[in-house]
């Protein structure tokens, strides 16, 4: 029931909340048109990976569909599909859910408002945090990314570690019921409100105070390790 669960989703009727009824939006002199179609959700822009050629000087537009979305307390980020592998582009705008509209997703964070949007990838940035054993797996000779998680979203083994000996154990009633009876902690799983507290604040920095990953090289074909 918490935020943390919903932080990354499916995009659907379920999960959006944005609105997409027939909705055009500009940002730097580009055009976005939105639209729902049953249950999908539709953008018509230029092309994110278009690149320009000689051959073909003016970008493409075409139609995408929503994949993926992060946020669901205070705003929602929408990700498009891409064709290098399962990477996902970001929407260039964000839905505000109090104020109930669409703005810049560049102007949603605290930056320097002299630097122009960045391109920004699900795979290799938000993964980090708003997914479960994420495995961002680029290939750098193919230049397309082959993305792993356990689960989308914050789920349970994000700060309670790894549960298969937790949920082996747990098949027996009688041991669940001597736990609880004695008020023992479970061996077999992480609480980290019995944790010391540098090792409880280690369990919700791994988010809250992300800024360098060391072993960079390691963490992008395998996630983190902690």
């Amino acid at each position: 029931q918490s935020f943390h669960r919903t932080m990354t989703q499916v995009a659907d009727r379920e999960t959006i909340v944005g609105d997409f009824e027939d909705v055009d939006l500009e940002l730097l002199g580009k055009k976005y048109r939105l639209q729902r179609r049953g249950n999908e959700f539709w953008v018509e822009m230029e092309d994110p990976e278009w690149q320009a050629t000689p051959q073909s000087p003016l970008a493409l537009r075409v139609q995408r569909r929503i994949g993926l979305l992060t946020g669901s307390h205070h705003m929602q980020v929408y990700w498009v599909p891409s064709r290098a592998g399962n990477a996902q582009n970001i929407f260039p705008f964000a839905w505000l859910i109090a104020d109930q509209r669409w703005v810049p997703f560049h102007n949603t964070f605290l930056r320097d408002p002299a630097i122009a949007p960045t391109r920004h990838i699900w795979n290799v940035n938000c993964i980090n945090c708003h997914s479960t054993g994420g495995q961002p797996r680029p290939d750098a000779k193919t230049r397309t990314v082959d993305t792993r998680v356990g689960e989308l979203g914050i789920a349970c083994e994000a700060c309670h570690g790894t549960a298969h000996e937790h949920i082996r154990a747990n098949q027996s009633p009688l041991r669940r019921y001597q736990l609880h009876s004695n008020a023992k902690p479970d061996s077999t799983i992480v609480n980290p409100e019995r944790l010391p507290a540098k090792v409880s604040s280690q369990v919700c920095g791994q988010c809250h105070g992300i800024k360098w990953i060391p072993n960079r090289e390691d963490w992008i074909q395998n996630g983190f390790r902690y």
